[in-house]
């Protein structure tokens, strides 16, 4: 036999089944699903005339009999037929007890014995597949999640797609039980599906309904915007805050401002008319309350322009010769101010919040005006302070000092209350001699006439000492009045002057 002939030998063998004789060949191997029909059809039979023809089902006879009388047993008559030119044999209806090893035996005119054999395999079709998951909704970087493919046929394989893309096993996901469970530890969000289980078998495939997973994960990539776009902002206008974040599900927000919550909730905060009070950095806190984490945006600069108002000059108004002064200048202003200085209408060098004048002489007496500007705003304030430079002694030293005037005025009051009481002693003494140059009953009356003229001359006294207090004059105490009155006795008859003097005070 030459190489060719041994080639197509060796290819047939494998293609067929186990046969006795070589004239007689059978396919090897037959797939058939459930409910589909067969038909065994020889690769080679032998010539004709054929005696006998015999087809069996695991050595249990299906059909027997010479071609023009094949018998067929009950339990294939309506399921069989023999097609006695290729001896193929037909089995419809198939059923899983189908599967198993046929045979063919064919007796020939000669007297020759031909047998060859084959399997038929009977597969039930992937159908019912589902996927079982042990939860749907996941928190990403802690939860492990479970699949299991679930389906109905027979000799089944199974292969898992997320979208469309293979499964593979990796550092997180284990395939197991021949591929039918999927687990996957540590989700990500790229784990979400859709998720599909395929279920094969050499006859048939299927395919499961789409499962998509819930993974929440979040929040992050906390952001703000402003509208308008700052960060300065003029006082009395609106501004918006917009906060977002990566989050499944949404995240909710609270806002605050330096650090402090101010209790607003929600995606915008919206501020209104904003004043200098509400500059600050406002941040966004964003939360996520299915994986129960917190996150915080950058904080966002809000400079609210104001001013200068209140331009507020403070220093003495009075100093001493020599003495150094300082005015300092202060005002509301964002962002800070500039400042000059003019004293008496002249722009002066300058340009700081203090004014400092080093030893101070008259020549600084006068008007300060301090202007403080916004360099942003464009506005303008001034402020002014009167400052008097006096010679040494003479400026103010507080509330116990007493000026000129009023030293002076203390002075006259004195004065006067001397002289009052020097008329007071001219009459007390007058009031006494007279009775002694009347009679009896004259000094009696007289007596009464000078009871009355000393109270005229208390009344006197006191109606001074209250004018005295109305000028702001020290008054002369009743004590010291009785001093000099007890003085002036001595010498009142020898010193006629004495009524003069009091004529002078009255006059006064």
């Amino acid at each position: 036999m030459d190489f060719h002939a041994v080639c197509c030998t060796l290819l047939l063998l494998t293609c067929t089944g186990v046969c006795f004789g070589q004239e007689l060949l059978l396919p090897e191997r037959i797939n058939k699903a459930v409910g589909e029909n067969v038909v065994i059809t020889p690769i080679l039979i032998p010539d004709p005339p054929h005696f006998l023809i015999t087809w069996k089902f695991n050595e249990r006879n299906i059909l027997s009999g010479p071609p023009s009388g094949i018998i067929i047993l009950p339990a294939y008559r309506d399921r069989v037929s023999l097609d006695t030119t290729t001896l193929a044999l037909e089995l419809r209806s198939l059923t899983e007890s189908d599967t198993g090893t046929y045979s063919l035996s064919v007796e020939t005119g000669t007297g020759l014995f031909h047998k060859c054999g084959t399997s038929l395999q009977v597969f039930v079709p992937a159908s019912d597949v589902t996927i079982v998951p042990s939860k749907t909704e996941l928190v990403e970087f802690n939860s492990t999640v479970s699949l299991v493919c679930s389906a109905s046929g027979s000799t089944l394989s199974f292969i898992w797609l997320n979208g469309s893309s293979e499964v593979t096993a990796g550092e997180r996901v284990q395939l197991t039980d021949s591929n039918s469970s999927l687990t996957i530890t540590s989700v990500i969000r790229g784990d979400t599906g859709p998720y599909q289980c395929e279920a094969s078998n050499i006859v048939s495939k299927a395919m499961s309904l789409p499962l998509n997973l819930t993974i929440y994960y979040g929040p992050e990539n906390v952001t703000v915007e402003a509208a308008p776009v700052g960060p300065i902002y003029s006082s009395g206008s609106t501004l918006t805050l917009t906060c977002s974040a990566e989050s499944s599900p949404a995240a909710e927000f609270q806002w605050a401002v330096n650090g402090a919550e101010l209790g607003e909730m929600g995606q915008e905060l919206r501020l209104s008319n904003i004043q200098s009070s509400q500059s600050g950095n406002y941040t966004c806190i964003a939360h996520n309350k299915q994986t129960l984490r917190y996150s915080m945006s950058e904080p966002i600069d809000v400079t609210v322009l104001v001013g200068p108002d209140n331009v507020i000059i403070n220093g003495p108004s009075e100093v001493e010769v020599g003495k150094t002064v300082m005015l300092s200048c202060h005002t509301e202003s964002t962002p800070t101010a500039w400042y000059k200085w003019m004293f008496n209408g002249t722009l002066t060098e300058v340009n700081t919040t203090v004014f400092t004048v080093e030893q101070a002489n008259v020549t600084h007496t006068g008007n300060y005006t301090c202007t403080a500007s916004n360099p942003v705003t464009g506005r303008k304030a001034s402020g002014s302070h009167v400052l008097v430079v006096k010679e040494k002694g003479t400026a103010g030293g507080g509330g116990n000092s007493l000026s000129a005037g009023a030293i002076a005025g203390i002075v006259i009051g004195v004065l006067l209350a001397i002289a009052g009481v020097a008329g007071l002693v001219f009459y007390f003494v007058k009031g006494k001699k007279i009775p002694e140059t009347t009679s009896r009953g004259n000094k009696k009356n007289g007596a009464t006439r000078n009871e009355g003229q000393h109270e005229l001359h208390y009344a006197d006294v006191s109606h001074l000492q209250s004018n005295q207090r109305q000028q702001g004059i020290p008054a002369v105490s009743m004590a010291h009045a009785n001093s000099y009155v007890s003085q002036y006795n001595k010498t009142a008859t020898s010193n006629p002057a004495t009524q003069t003097i009091y004529s002078d005070v009255r006059n006064l």
